[in-house]
């Protein structure tokens, strides 16, 4: 299967590699919006695997899973610095002493 193959099928229906109850399930509870997203994710982690991992089922999971802890951990990271940032976590480490 080719790459534009595989984005076209994901694109299609983002939730073809759940069961059908899985994701008849999922296409009720998530807005459109949300499934779009999900297709898009899921075009990015496919992006992420080289070709010689399509090979085998067993090494195309393993490498969509990397994939997708790479990818949810640079969203979820970024996110992470952001909040700490808002709420200045950085002044905490000062080593002035504490008024009072």
């Amino acid at each position: 299967m080719l790459n534009s193959d595989l984005n076209r099928d994901v694109l299609s229906d983002p939730l073809n590699n759940l069961g059908e109850a899985t994701a008849s399930r999922l296409r009720i509870m998530l807005p459109s919006v949300l499934q779009a997203l999900l297709a898009h994710f899921e075009v990015l982690v496919g992006w992420f695997v080289p070709a010689t991992c399509r090979r085998h089922p067993d090494d195309t999971r393993r490498a969509r899973l990397i994939a997708h802890f790479g990818l949810q951990g640079t969203i979820f990271g970024a996110a992470y610095a952001t909040f700490y940032a808002i709420i200045r976590h950085h002044d905490v480490g000062r080593t002035e002493p504490l008024a009072g």
